[in-house]
C-alpha cells in the first residue's frame, strides 16, 4: 500500500489538496502531522466510508525526529503548510537521505513555496519599471539564493535533487484568496497577516502610493496542480526523474492586483463587520509598518506562469476572482 505523509492538513491550501488525493487515491494510507489529532476526522468523514482515510499523527514542526522517520517511512511526503521553518526543512532532508543511504527507493516531495520569494526589495510602495519580471525557466529558478524569503527551504530542497536524495515538485503560488474546499474552511494565511496589520491601529495601511502589487489565485484552482503532479511523483516508482530539478519549480498565479485596489474593498468589509473605526485608508512610510507588513504592503512580486501549463493547467474562468471572494474570505478570518 503507498503511504503518503501529510503537513499542512488543516491549512486553506492543505486541506483542499488532502481532499483531493484522498478521492484520486482512495487506497493510499494517509499520515496527517496535526497538533490536534480530532480534527483530522473531519477530512475522513468528507473522504466517505469507502474512500481513504487519514491516520492523525499528533507533533509539531518542532518534532525533528519524528518527521524524519515519518519522511523516512513515506513513499510521498507533501507540505503544504510552510516554506520557512528550517527544523522541518533539516528533518525532511534527513528522512530522504536515509532512505538513500539504506537502499530505499528514492523518496518523492510535493513542496508548496510561494510567489513571494520574487519580492523586489523596494521600500516605496510603487511598481519598479525596471524590475525582473521572475518566470519558472531553469535559467531564472537557478538565481534564487537562500537569503530570498523561502529561499532557504528552496534552494537546499533544488541541491539535495541534483545530490539525488529525492523526487521533487515545488509548486509556487501567488497570494492564496478563497475558502478552501477542505472541511476545515480556513481561510488564507495571507489575509490573516493583512488583517493582523490593521488589528492595533483599527484602520486599513498602505505604504507610500499603495501602487505595489502582486499575483493571487484562487484556492481551488491550485488544487489540479497538487493532483498532477503527485501522480508524477507517484509514477516515477522510486526512480530518478528526468531533466532537472529546476524544471519542476512551479509558478501558479492569475490575477495581478494593486494592493490599493483590493485593499480598499478589505477596508470597506471589515468595517462593516465592526472591526476598523473607518472605511478610509491612510498611507505610511515604511518605518511604520510592522516586518511583515512592510514586506507584504511595500513590494511588488512580479512573476508569469509558464510550467503550469506543462502540468495542464488550463487559461479559464472556472474560478472567481479577488474581488467575487473577498467579501466571504473577510467573514472567514474575522470567525477565525
Amino acid at each position: 500500500m503507498t503511504t503518503v505523509f501529510f503537513i499542512g492538513a488543516t491549512g486553506c491550501i492543505g486541506g483542499s489538496v488532502l481532499v483531493a488525493l484522498q478521492k484520486a487515491h482512495p487506497t493510499f494510507k494517509f499520515k496527517a502531522l496535526a497538533r490536534k489529532e480530532a480534527v483530522i476526522d473531519a477530512f475522513n468523514k468528507a473522504a466517505g466510508p469507502n474512500d481513504a482515510k487519514v491516520v492523525a499523527v499528533k507533533g509539531s514542526f518542532d518534532d525533528s525526529e519524528l518527521i524524519a522517520r515519518l519522511t523516512y517511512e513515506a513513499d510521498i511526503v507533501v507540505n503544504a503548510a510552510d516554506a520557512d521553518h528550517v527544523g522541518l526543512r533539516d528533518a525532511l532532508l534527513k528522512g530522504f537521505k536515509k532512505r538513500v543511504d539504506d537502499g530505499k527507493p528514492l523518496g518523492a516531495y510535493l513542496h508548496t513555496s510561494g510567489t513571494a520569494i520574487f519580492m523586489d526589495g523596494t521600500k516605496e510602495g510603487k511598481p519598479n519599471p525596471d524590475g525582473k519580471v521572475w518566470t519558472d525557466d531553469e535559467s531564472d529558478i537557478r538565481q534564487l539564493t537562500e537569503t530570498m524569503l523561502h529561499g532557504q527551504f528552496d534552494v537546499p530542497l533544488l541541491k539535495a535533487q541534483e545530490n539525488g536524495y529525492l523526487n521533487a515538485y515545488i509548486i509556487c503560488p501567488a497570494g492564496v484568496h478563497g475558502i478552501g474546499g477542505g472541511p476545515l474552511k480556513r481561510p488564507s494565511v495571507a489575509f490573516m497577516i493583512f488583517l493582523a496589520e490593521c488589528r492595533e491601529s483599527k484602520r486599513v495601511r498602505y505604504i507610500g502610493e499603495g501602487t505595489n502589487g502582486f499575483g493571487w489565485v484562487h484556492v481551488d484552482d491550485l488544487v489540479p496542480l497538487y493532483v498532477t503532479a503527485f501522480q508524477r511523483l507517484i509514477d516515477a516508482d522510486g526512480k530518478k526523474l528526468a531533466g532537472s530539478p529546476y524544471e519542476r519549480y512551479v509558478i501558479a498565479t492569475r490575477q495581478w492586483l494593486e494592493i490599493r485596489t483590493w485593499l480598499g474593498i478589505f477596508a470597506a468589509e471589515l468595517y462593516k463587520l465592526g472591526k476598523l473605526d473607518s472605511p478610509e485608508m491612510i498611507s505610511i512610510p515604511y518605518a511604520e509598518a510592522s516586518p511583515m507588513g512592510a514586506l507584504l504592503l511595500a513590494q511588488n512580486a512580479p512573476c508569469r506562469v509558464g510550467r503550469a501549463y506543462s502540468l495542464g493547467w488550463k487559461t479559464s474562468s472556472d474560478y472567481p476572482t479577488l474581488y467575487e471572494t473577498l467579501p466571504d474570505d473577510v467573514r472567514a478570518i474575522v470567525a477565525a
